[in-house]
Parts: C-alpha cells; structure tokens; sequence
C-alpha cells in the first residue's frame, strides 16, 4: 500500500503561496484544470535566463532541483545505491544535467540542453528528468569516481534533511521499478508544496483552523478510513456537516494549488491537466 502524503506537521513556508482565490467555487477531485492564460514557467524561466543573467537562472534552476531532488534520490535508492552515496549521485545527476565545464576548468550553465521533444511531450519536464536520470545512471556505472562526490553542487535542502521518515514511508521494495517510485516520490512533493502554500495562504486569511480540518480530513480519506468525518469531527469538536464542508471547500483550493505547482514546469494547459490526471491516479 502507498503511502499517504506527509500532511501532519505542515508549517508555513516562505514561498509565495501563487496567488489566486481562497475559493473556486464547484470544483472537485479531478483532473480538470482552471481556465485562463498558462503562466511563465520556471523552466521556461531557465531557458532564457541562461544567456541573459547568471543569477535567474540560477534561481529558476534552484527552484527546479528543489521539486525534483527527493523523486531523483528514490529512484538511485531503488537501483541499490546506499543513502548517502545516493544523496552525492543526487546532486552529480543535477550538475550533469544543468552545467558543464568550460576550458578553462570553470562550470556554467550549459548553453545547449536536450530539450527536444520533451516540451511537446503531455509529461514533459518529468519524462525529460526521466530520460536524463536514466542515462546518468548508465555514465554513473561507467565513471562511478568521477561522479560520486556531487560534482561540487550543494542542494542545501538534500544537505540538511533527515530521510529517516521518508525512508519508513517509501518501501523500496512495494515499486517495481525505479521510475515507479521517481513518480509516487514526484506525488508526495507536489502535495506537500501545495498544501504548504494552501496553509500559508488560508492562515493568512483567517482559516487556520478550515485548513487543518481539511488536512486532517484529506488525511483520513487518502488512508481510507471508513469513518473519516466522524473521528476528525471528534478530533476538533464540530460539527461532523462542518468537516464536510470545509472538505468540499478545501478540495477546490487545494486544486488550484496543486495546478500552480504543476504549472511551473508544464508548457501548456494541456501539459498541466494530464500532470493533474496522474498525480490523482497515483494516488488511487
């Protein structure tokens, strides 16, 4: 059985929670995404700010290592790499993704990068990280020495983490493939970046109190628990039609945030709601 996503000990983050309303009213679980004009990429950000300014680009490339780093370390944990030489491979696989070396021994933005069909693939950006990761992990075989110590990168949120929990809740051996557990990990950090800008944005708005309820309805829901609204009802002393209705509520905003993380390395629309449709099929 999957685990469910780490929703208990959410805080706010300082990321900006996208804008956007607190509400969409009929909405639902599904994978029907919001009208409107699709917003800038983060990595359409990267492809242009890699010949225009070192440093947006390298904001742009931080921010995509930081949603795509815990998927990537799952996936070299599946193919048998120990923890911590996984966490050095990790940070490699991203230096051989985005730099390379100049003559003169320097790093840099790599000024090509195999982009290809990837950006009119429906997965894009995730089939593109896919495809690379697959093919350092060859090189990785072949050159292990060269590749092992990280590449000189530092991802300061892999850095600092304890995967100690992350471990217990992803048993390597329920995914029979390393692209398996890439895309359940892929789930996991999409929710819990849309649920912290969700909080975020509710506390902000005088829902502390909506938001956990929902959280720990979700919760309940995506463990099957038979008796959900009855236990978090009594969990928070209301009503057992008030957790219902902030359910239903928190669904539609959940949604709209979970499309603003999904829209930050999707091209279209079109992208966003097959990410959308996968990420609730993942989830059962």
């Amino acid at each position: 059985q999957h685990p469910t996503p780490n929703t208990q000990h959410l805080a706010p983050t300082n990321r900006m929670p996208g804008g956007g309303p607190t509400h969409i009213p009929n909405a639902r679980w599904n994978t029907e995404a919001g009208a409107g004009r699709f917003p800038t990429t983060t990595w359409s950000n990267v492809i242009v700010a890699r010949d225009t300014d070192d440093s947006a680009c390298d904001e742009a490339v931080g921010r995509l290592i930081e949603k795509y780093w815990k998927p990537v370390y799952f996936y070299l944990r599946r193919r048998g790499v120990l923890s911590e030489d996984a966490k050095d491979l990790t940070q490699a696989f991203f230096v051989y993704l985005f730099f390379e070396r100049t003559e003169n021994g320097e790093r840099r933005f790599k000024k090509y990068l195999h982009v290809g069909k990837s950006r009119e693939d429906p997965h894009g950006f995730r089939k593109f990280i896919k495809h690379w990761l697959k093919r350092f992990w060859t090189d990785a075989l072949r050159h292990k020495s060269a590749l092992k110590r990280g590449g000189g990168l530092n991802i300061r949120s892999l850095d600092e983490a304890d995967l100690t929990t992350d471990e217990g809740r992803f048993n390597l051996a329920d995914y029979e493939t390393p692209e398996a557990i890439f895309d359940r990990v892929w789930v996991d950090v999409v929710l819990d970046h849309a649920l912290s800008d969700m909080e975020l944005s509710m506390r902000g708005s005088g829902k502390a109190r909506e938001f956990v309820v929902f959280r720990d309805r979700m919760t309940a829901e995506l463990r099957g628990d038979p008796l959900a609204n009855k236990e978090v009802a009594r969990r928070h002393g209301v009503a057992e039609s008030t957790v219902s209705k902030y359910f239903t509520r928190g669904q539609a905003i959940l949604k709209h945030f979970i499309l603003a993380q999904l829209g930050e390395t999707c091209s279209s629309e079109d992208e966003a709601k097959v990410e959308m449709r996968d990420l609730f099929q993942a989830l059962g």
